[in-house]
């Protein structure tokens, strides 16, 4: 059956303001009802490296809570990083990420491309990914995670569904999947700024289409999504929630999914309270899309 996630970055003002740790999210998760946690890279403990111990430890506390992790995110910038490193010191710190979403035995890793330095051509910046994939994928199989690339980027050469799926399709593995970002298909707003904190200068606001969003679900066993305000009704109002949950629902294939409520963040309603705003989240995908009625 399908599987409900609440990233922990829906969770992080609580730490930005509060001072929160991993465990303390647990209870809070658990009680809005989804199935498991999706851990960012920040709360495995990447301090630069997570102990066998400590990564055992909030296994533990998770199963404690009746929950699972569902994936591990990693952000990254592999195109960028390849002037900084060798291939073999790039493979190795992203196998290390499988051995941490391994030993949390959750069953996809999320990560993010990057985008080409300055003065890199998008082919070369696509030339540096196929190296890597085809050294890491293997070890992706060898430890059975799923790698997922998050697209959240309507137009990135890379970070985008279109750009994802051309390096899918290139090394043509059940373990390199796309995971679709809702963010790509958020609608002008007056309510919101155009771009948000985390869009790139070559990403203005224009929405991808229902088409490209079922282009990606024959290759997104995990899907992120993204709400950024929620209205009294308990509504997206700038995402099509209910079209982009229908045709996961319709797809024929299954369909895992994390919540990332960001609507905490400065530029949006962080006078808000935050649990509120989780459970109208949590509720919001439950109407369109009931746990556990969907197979995966």
């Amino acid at each position: 059956m399908a599987k409900v996630a609440l990233s922990t970055w829906s969770l992080e003002q609580l730490t930005l303001l509060q001072g929160r740790k991993f465990e303390d999210f647990l209870p809070l998760v658990a009680s809005l009802g989804v199935s498991s946690v999706d851990i960012m890279e920040y709360y495995a403990g990447f301090a630069p490296r997570p102990s066998l111990h400590d990564l055992n430890r909030k296994r533990r506390a998770v199963a404690a809570q009746g929950l699972s992790v569902l994936a591990c995110w990693f952000r990254g910038n592999w195109v960028r990083a390849s002037l900084l490193q060798s291939q073999a010191e790039m493979a190795e710190r992203f196998a290390d990420y499988l051995a941490v979403t391994a030993q949390l035995e959750a069953p996809y890793m999320s990560i993010h491309l990057g985008s080409p330095a300055p003065g890199m051509a998008a082919d070369a910046g696509f030339e540096v990914l196929q190296r890597l994939f085809e050294i890491v994928v293997p070890v992706a199989e060898e430890y059975g995670v799923v790698i997922a690339i998050e697209t959240a980027h309507a137009h990135a050469p890379y970070d985008s569904p279109k750009g994802a799926l051309r390096l899918i399709r290139t090394i043509s593995s059940r373990h390199l999947t796309l995971c679709p970002d809702w963010e790509c298909w958020r609608r002008p707003s007056a309510t919101i700024p155009a771009k948000n904190y985390d869009s790139r200068p070559m990403d203005r606001l224009v929405p991808l289409s229902l088409a490209d969003f079922a282009e990606c679900l024959p290759h997104a066993p995990l899907v992120h999504a993204k709400l950024l305000t929620l209205d009294d009704a308990g509504e997206e109002p700038d995402i099509p929630v209910a079209d982009l949950l229908r045709a996961m629902r319709e797809s024929g294939f299954g369909h895992d999914l994390t919540i990332e409520y960001e609507g905490w963040i400065p530029e949006l309603r962080p006078d808000l309270d935050l649990m509120t705003q989780l459970r109208k989240a949590v509720a919001l995908v439950e109407r369109h899309y009931p746990s556990g009625s969907h197979a995966a």
